[in-house]
């Protein structure tokens, strides 16, 4: 049976339920020096099959604040227990400036732990994002602002849902027309369906 999503839902709402214990670790901070941290060690109720296909999804993420940074700390905790491969980003990747200290404080930086130990970012654009992000070599866009990529048997469609045009949808239907996989997960910056209070669904998008 052939299924499809036609949303990511973000995986930190599970594992951030999950029941605690106390631990710690110790990081390298942006100096060089070392920083013990008290974390809690994480016990996981989610399924974790031996073969089973591991990854995150996040969105709204680059601030380059401590609140970044807190998350970025906890993902690394849960990837020693539930040790995603990569990260889908949902949009508004860069909030302000898109310099290369920006690409550095909100991205690299807040990450570091994660992209030294091989965890890939695929990153969809958001309405705060410039299109030259696609450019950027940790977000593997590839210099497209739309695009696919293939895991096991899970085929996932980056889309850019800030000109969601003719063009990008013929190509997403022609790509789907072709597709074997048994999963299809299409993700990007504005939600078709929401229950959020402030934005809400994209009726247009939909």
């Amino acid at each position: 049976m052939k299924r499809f999503i036609f949303s990511a839902v973000t995986l930190a709402a599970l594992l951030l339920s999950s029941s605690l214990s106390p631990s710690a670790y110790s990081q390298t901070t942006s100096n060089g020096s070392k920083a013990a941290r008290a974390h809690s060690a994480v016990k996981l109720t989610l399924p974790l099959k031996k073969d089973s296909l591991k990854f995150a999804v996040m969105g709204d993420t680059g601030t380059g604040s401590k609140q970044q940074q807190d998350v970025a700390d906890k993902m690394v905790q849960y990837h020693s227990a539930f040790p995603f491969e990569f990260v889908l980003m949902l949009g508004d990747n860069m909030y302000g400036g898109e310099s290369a200290k920006d690409f550095e404080a909100k991205f690299s930086e807040p990450y570091k732990q994660l992209l030294n130990g091989k965890v890939e970012f695929y990153a969809a654009l958001g309405n705060h994002d410039q299109a030259l992000q696609k450019n950027f070599v940790d977000f593997n866009m590839n210099g497209k602002e739309y695009y696919r990529l293939k895991k096991g048997n899970v085929a996932f469609y980056a889309l850019n849902s800030n000109y969601m045009d003719k063009k990008q949808l013929e190509w997403l239907e022609a790509e789907l027309a072709k597709d074997t996989s048994e999963w299809k997960v299409a993700f990007m910056h504005h939600p078709p369906y929401s229950s959020g209070g402030k934005h809400g669904s994209d009726a247009q998008l939909r």
